[in-house]
């Protein structure tokens, strides 16, 4: 394999994919130092947009247990991506953040969705920078990749009434009466409520 290796990759200037090697520490040294060699391939022609990486597991895995630590290491790193980077978080733009989804989209499918908790995280550090518009546009991506969950809805309704935008925050209320009917959540008399205290402003 690692003589494939060499012709693979030397003919290779480009290879948009991802791919994990790892093996358990207590694995033969044959086998570790063979993937070793594997790797040092790679190292020597590595061709552009080639995402990969090596590790051994420390600790007391052989072959059949080091696979379960190394399927989790594995799937983390090749799905990274699904995270928000630094970046993102950082520097942050309606534009950047919304190409960004469709890049997922493109890449694993059009029901690809972040972790929930990313999309939150992304929210906290635009309204600790008071960017509420920059908010509204991500709550609004995260109702639709997590259509159940109606905190979502609700805190997006508020900060369109934050922001002047009655209306939209009105059907955004009227959105998670839909969910909550759907789902039998009981909030359908609160969210009633909110809309009939909006339309008399």
């Amino acid at each position: 394999m690692t003589g494939q290796a060499k012709e693979f990759f030397k003919s290779k200037d480009s290879l948009n994919k991802s791919v994990y090697f790892g093996t358990g520490g207590a694995e033969g040294w044959g086998m570790r130092q063979e993937l070793v060699r594997y790797v040092d391939v790679i190292k020597n022609n590595p061709p552009k947009n080639f995402r990969w990486k090596h590790e051994e597991i420390v600790g007391d895995e052989e072959h059949d247990d080091s696979r379960l630590l190394l399927n989790y290491y594995g799937l983390k790193f090749v799905f990274s991506d699904l995270k928000a980077s630094e970046d993102l978080l950082k520097n942050y733009s309606d534009e950047v953040f919304l190409k960004g989804e469709q890049n997922l989209a493109d890449k694993y499918g059009e029901n690809t969705r972040r972790p929930a908790s990313d999309y939150v995280n992304i929210i906290m550090e635009l309204l600790d920078k008071e960017n509420n518009l920059g908010a509204i546009t991500v709550y609004k991506r995260a109702s639709e990749a997590y259509p159940k969950y109606i905190m979502f809805l609700n805190n997006l309704a508020a900060l369109y009434e934050k922001t002047n935008q009655l209306d939209k925050a009105i059907e955004t209320y009227k959105s998670a009466i839909m969910v909550s009917k759907k789902l039998k959540l009981g909030n359908e008399e609160g969210y009633q409520k909110e809309i009939k205290r909006l339309k008399k402003n």
